[in-house]
């Protein structure tokens, strides 16, 4: 083959089109004195159709003819990884590291497979030496803040989820259409306690990649966790409110328009902050996937709504008629306490 061909097929993946990259290498596949970069292109044509076995097999393929070749070496490590073989990848990097340590990829690439095996302390190490060779690469700031805030640790230190910020604006900043740097940035954003800023990133980052399995399922766990904050809220006030504001028999209507206001205030606020977060073309999108993936979930966001309307019914109406609107919100509330149970174990169950 060519090295015109190896370098069309290159073009053709830069471009996004795999399948016209792998039709151009076909006689690289089937050739026994195929070319590293021919295999190389073909493998990542592969990787890109969702052809992970292939892809690996055709670097294992070059590799067994370039054994100390650092770019396969990488290529194994960074698909082997994709592929959630963590001991595989881990042996790749390790090798990779061993033929170039003075490499500042081949130190990022070995730290975002270490700290996803759990060896955070050399994945910081390599993280940051990475980033002392290349600060102005995105990929050394996505290696650091994957080292100090891995998706794989539940509790963090707020210092290191705040540095771990720092990188993936950083990497923003070198490429502000990068969607998994805007992903990985919701992620921390929502651990530190900023759901509603981080809906609007992963709102961002969903727009640049819609089908993206993961994101998707970010988006799912960040909208889940709003509902999740209202009904908490909403619950704790209606219990409290409940006992302390008795009158005759029944809840005193000032308690009923402090429970009106707290419902409408806690819909208001949540509602104006996605408006003012994310892109309005996304939120219908958004929202509408949210319901089509997470139906008990979306019915507990409809409970929520459904004791919000009569707890503003109830304060309207006043007297011995409220009582019965403020037992149907009681037993929304409730209601979805049970779905947010329900729904927490069906995703767990599928993770």
């Amino acid at each position: 083959m060519t090295d015109q061909a190896v370098e069309h097929a290159r073009h053709l993946n830069d471009l996004g089109r795999p399948a016209d990259a792998l039709r151009v290498l076909t006689p690289a596949l089937s050739s026994s004195a195929a070319t590293e970069d021919a295999l190389i292109e073909a493998a990542r044509a592969q990787g890109a159709l969702g052809q992970d076995h292939d892809a690996v097999q055709t670097l294992q393929r070059a590799q067994a003819s370039h054994p100390s070749s650092v770019v396969l070496a990488v290529s194994l490590a960074e698909r082997l990884h994709h592929m959630n073989d963590l001991g595989g990848a881990l042996y790749h990097a390790q090798g990779a590291l061993s033929l170039a340590p003075q490499s500042w990829v081949v130190h990022a690439v070995a730290a975002n497979v270490m700290s996803d095996c759990g060896m955070r302390d050399e994945s910081e190490h390599h993280a940051r030496t990475a980033l002392a060779m290349a600060p102005d690469e995105s990929l050394s700031h996505h290696a650091m803040a994957n080292a100090l805030a891995p998706p794989t640790v539940r509790m963090y230190d707020r210092a290191r989820l705040r540095e771990a910020e720092h990188h993936l604006r950083e990497a923003l900043r070198i490429d502000p259409s990068d969607d998994v740097a805007m992903n990985n940035l919701a992620r921390v954003q929502s651990k530190r306690g900023g759901g509603v800023r981080a809906a609007g990133t992963l709102s961002r980052a969903t727009a640049a990649n819609p089908m993206e399995p993961m994101f998707q399922a970010n988006m799912d766990a960040l909208l889940g966790m709003l509902t999740a904050r209202a009904h908490l809220v909403l619950f704790v006030a209606f219990l409290v409110l409940r006992n302390v504001g008795i009158e005759d028999g029944r809840l005193s209507w000032p308690i009923l328009v402090v429970l009106a206001m707290i419902s409408l205030g806690l819909f208001a606020w949540v509602g104006v902050q996605l408006v003012r977060e994310v892109p309005p073309a996304m939120l219908r999108p958004f929202l509408v996937g949210f319901a089509r993936r997470q139906k008990l979930a979306a019915a507990w966001a409809g409970l929520l709504v459904v004791a919000t309307t009569f707890f503003v019914a109830a304060a309207c109406v006043g007297g011995d008629a409220s009582t019965a609107l403020i037992a149907v919100a009681g037993v929304a509330l409730l209601a979805g306490a049970v779905l947010s149970w329900i729904s927490f174990f069906v995703n767990r169950r599928k993770a």
